[in-house]
């Protein structure tokens, strides 16, 4: 069965005796002595049950109080000592949210409170011993460490009390408090008035090599001081003796003649009578912590040779008196007179440029609302009123609250760097405006071009026509009277006309591409591909041709151009056939995606024909290019160029992948959805 902790902890404070007893000089010597260690003004030794806390021990403390020696819990900081068993360390009591309704603020003028837990022999808590101020203070490692050697001697006591109780001597007592001394992990040491050795605990001993026989009747200072800071212990010595206490950082020496800082608490010993006895004393090695800070000094050393190296200066800003201090360095790059000192933070941001302020506002209040750090790019007046380009860094430092107490930052020159942007945004956009004047210029060339393209071949038609008519009108009413020789020379003119008619005829197809479009709509390219095999029917059976192909997607295109691209590359695949081979074409696709996730269809027509070197490639998709002779395959060479067009024109790509003998395959990439698109054509 557990046992209520609130009966426990009063029947361990009945069984001390300690609960409503008289003053005792025992206690009241540790809270003089924490009074005096900690420079505070009162110090309490605090019994804590269910209802009061009864003080045992009431150093400084005022009236009625001093007399009641008692308050109501309502006036208790100690009974969260209690409850937590955990030291409670309070900087202002009026801003703690523990505390801050506590009523011995007002009535007893607590606010600033450092409590150690009291505990009996058997572990259980039953108090505090307290140190007290009226005004705010930060307590330091060594106040805590301090009070609680001090609440060790406490709980020396209230054992002897403990052991008196049950029957023990007070030889028990006497080794008990030198037991606790000994686990203390400071050095504890007490002198008489002359400074002769009467007690050297056991971490003395492993501090300064002397053991515990070998210190007691010899004088402290021929023990533990450096023979050239003899005359600095001699004063420490004479102010203790005169009843005054010291603290602070000391060079001390070992046995061996080495030396080392400490941390050294010094405080004059009264009898009840209040006459000086002696002398107590607290030291601890602080070499670790001396050699971070030597650290810690090396690493700001540092970080100002690299600050003045990259040009930076650094800015403190008070949030609570609104004030900034600055680097010298920060106050050139703001323009401020090095010698105005303080800088009001409303002083600083009126230099800010009046277009930049309100978002420089803004981001610094944000960034204290999310505890985030930030970055800007502002502009500063500076009193010549010229312009200097600023950038800020900062962050937030904030109070155990959470409140917002300091920014700290740094700032850099970066006017160079703007001035560069603003003309290399100023090259960007004359380069801008040319490359577009220059693409106007192009576009309206081709236009013309395209223009002209259909123009001419459409008015050389008409001529044309004329020639091959009356070419056949000779030939039909002449030719009995023409020899071998002009019979071969009508041939050839006909035949001119022929290819003439079929370069005119591409010339106008290609030219029709842009100049005759017709808007893209859904296109099954199963259906193109089915009318373009039918159109070819006859030529596909003279072939003795295999033509495969597989499902088709449906896509935005003009079908008629679409149509045109099929007839074309089939048309090819047929033509440039291997001798004595049956022609054999695979028409397929595939869904593919580009960098921006945007469909595209891809479509592959392979055949097994005569291939061509891919050398070539540049050359195939030219208008009236030719690999072969006209003597070998018929046509004009602008079979591909016609594709080539329609394929830009759709917002797509056509490629092809051959090889001497090894067959070719064109493939096309096509998007599955898109405005209509102005094929990219070079004027010439």
């Amino acid at each position: 069965m557990t046992i209520d902790p609130a009966i426990e902890r009063r029947q361990a404070l009945l069984a001390t005796g300690l609960l409503d007893s008289p003053p005792e000089a025992e206690f009241d010597r540790l809270t003089r002595l924490a009074c005096r260690l900690l420079h505070v003004p009162v110090s309490l030794i605090s019994l804590v049950d269910d209802q009061r806390q009864f003080f045992k021990s009431a150093q400084g403390l005022a009236e009625p109080w001093a007399s009641r020696r008692e308050t109501p819990l309502s006036h208790s900081f100690c009974k969260h000592v209690v409850l937590t068993d955990e030291p409670l360390v309070v900087s202002d009591a009026r801003i703690d949210a523990r505390l801050c309704e506590n009523l011995a603020i007002s009535d007893l003028q607590v606010v600033a409170y450092l409590g150690i837990p009291l505990r009996t022999p058997e572990h259980i808590v039953i108090g505090s011993l307290c140190a007290i101020d009226s005004q705010p203070r930060n307590w330091s490692e060594e106040d805590v460490q301090t009070l609680s050697d001090l609440a060790a001697m406490v709980m020396t006591e209230i054992a002897a009390r403990h052991y008196r109780g049950r029957g023990k001597s007070s030889l028990q007592r006497i080794k008990l408090q030198t037991e606790l001394l000994n686990a203390v992990e400071q050095a504890v040491i007490a002198t008489d008035l002359t400074g002769t050795v009467t007690y050297w605990n056991r971490f003395a001993e492993k501090l300064y090599g002397w053991t515990s026989n070998e210190a007691l009747g010899r004088n402290v200072l021929a023990l533990t001081q450096v023979p050239a800071l003899a005359d600095q212990a001699q004063t420490i010595m004479a102010n203790l003796q005169e009843g005054k206490s010291w603290r602070g950082e000391l060079l001390v020496q070992r046995r061996d003649g080495t030396s080392f800082p400490a941390y050294v608490m010094d405080s004059p010993v009264q009898n009840e009578q209040g006459e000086l006895i002696g002398i107590v004393g607290i030291s601890f090695d602080i070499s670790e912590r001396k050699a971070k800070e030597m650290e810690l000094d090396e690493n700001l050393h540092r970080l100002r040779l690299a600050l003045n190296a990259g040009n930076m200066g650094i800015w403190d800003w008070d949030l609570e008196s609104d004030r900034v201090h600055m680097s010298d360095k920060a106050l050139t790059m703001w323009g401020i007179s090095l010698r105005q000192e303080p800088h009001h933070a409303a002083s600083i941001f009126s230099l800010v440029h009046p277009e930049d302020l309100p978002a420089l506002n803004a981001v610094v209040q944000q960034a204290l609302t999310q505890r985030t750090d930030f970055s800007f790019e502002f502009r500063v007046v500076l009193p010549s009123q010229n312009i200097r380009w600023l950038a800020g860094k900062g962050l937030g430092i904030y109070d155990e609250t959470g409140k917002a107490s300091r920014m700290i930052g740094i700032n850099y020159d970066i006017t160079t760097r703007k001035v560069n942007e603003q003309l290399l945004q100023e090259v960007n956009e004359t380069l801008e405006q040319r490359v577009a004047d220059r693409t106007a210029d192009l576009e309206r060339s081709n236009r013309e071009l395209q223009e002209f393209a259909y123009v001419a071949s459409h008015d050389l038609q008409e001529p044309l026509r004329k020639i091959t008519a009356f070419a056949d009108r000779l030939r039909s009413r002449f030719s009995d009277d023409l020899d071998d020789v002009a019979l071969d020379y009508m041939a050839r003119m006909q035949n001119s006309a022929e290819r003439m008619k079929l370069l005119i005829n591409d010339l106008l197809t290609l030219s029709r591409v842009t100049t005759q479009a017709q808007p893209f709509a859904a296109t099954d390219l199963n259906t193109i591909a089915t009318n373009v095999l039918r159109d070819l029917e006859t030529t596909i059976e003279a072939a003795n041709a295999k033509v495969t192909v597989s499902s088709l997607p449906t896509i935005e295109a003009d079908q008629s151009q679409i149509g045109r691209v099929f007839q074309n590359l089939i048309s090819n695949a047929i033509k440039f056939q291997r001798p004595g081979e049956r022609p054999e074409i695979e028409i397929s696709s595939e869904l593919i995606y580009d960098e921006d996730n945007e469909p595209y269809v891809c479509l592959r027509m392979k055949d097994n024909g005569i291939g061509f070197d891919e050398k070539y490639l540049d050359r195939i998709f030219l208008p009236f290019q030719r690999l072969h002779g006209r003597n070998d395959y018929e046509g004009s060479g602008m079979g591909l160029a016609i594709c080539r067009r329609i394929v830009e024109r759709h917002g797509g790509t056509i490629r092809a992948q051959s090889a001497p003998n090894q067959g070719a395959t064109f493939l096309i990439t096509l998007p599955l959805e898109h405005t209509d698109v102005q094929p990219q054509q070079q004027a010439s």
